[in-house]
């Protein structure tokens, strides 16, 4: 699975789907659901690189699906994260997509999952800005940006930091 998600990260994205495909299936033929859902998660975010929305949020549903019959939930957060980005890529309203945020917000932060609650305020910061609520966007990002102790030249903070920039 991560062999093929890095052969999409590094250009090759239909290679690497077919890859991460063929991977999930040998996965269920064993009967393997450890990380399935974080696996799904990996496909899902592909599929959106590759303008595949529609078949993201199919395979965002089996996430959900898989995390609930395997009572599998550290992903929660994250699945309703893509969840919400796949929607907007979908057109979908602005109502639902700020809904899905909110509510992978509220399941990070009941789960203490900083990182997961970090991507999903600047999903939605994101969404505020393009709505002209750049205010609410700072409010929401700031202070989490500043709870945050280390790890500052990670892909998430250094986006967030950028995001930050833009805003003010």
């Amino acid at each position: 699975q991560l062999q093929g998600w890095a052969i999409a990260q590094d250009g090759s994205v239909e290679e690497g789907l077919a890859l991460m495909r063929e991977n999930l299936t040998g996965r269920s033929a064993l009967g393997v659901s450890w990380y399935h859902v974080r696996y799904l998660c990996m496909l899902a975010t592909t599929l959106q690189k590759s303008g595949a929305a529609e078949a993201g949020l199919a395979v965002v549903a089996e996430a959900k699906d898989q995390a609930a019959c395997h009572y599998e939930h550290m992903w929660d957060a994250e699945v309703e994260r893509i969840e919400a980005e796949m929607l907007e890529l979908c057109a979908r309203s602005a109502l639902e997509c700020e809904a899905r945020f909110r509510s992978a917000l509220t399941t990070a932060r009941c789960q203490s999952a900083k990182s997961f609650e970090l991507r999903a305020a600047v999903g939605l910061a994101k969404l505020w800005a393009r709505q002209g609520r750049g205010d609410e966007a700072r409010d929401l990002l700031g202070p989490l940006y500043e709870s945050f102790t280390e790890g500052f030249n990670t892909r998430d903070l250094t986006q967030t930091r950028r995001l930050l920039d833009k805003l003010h």
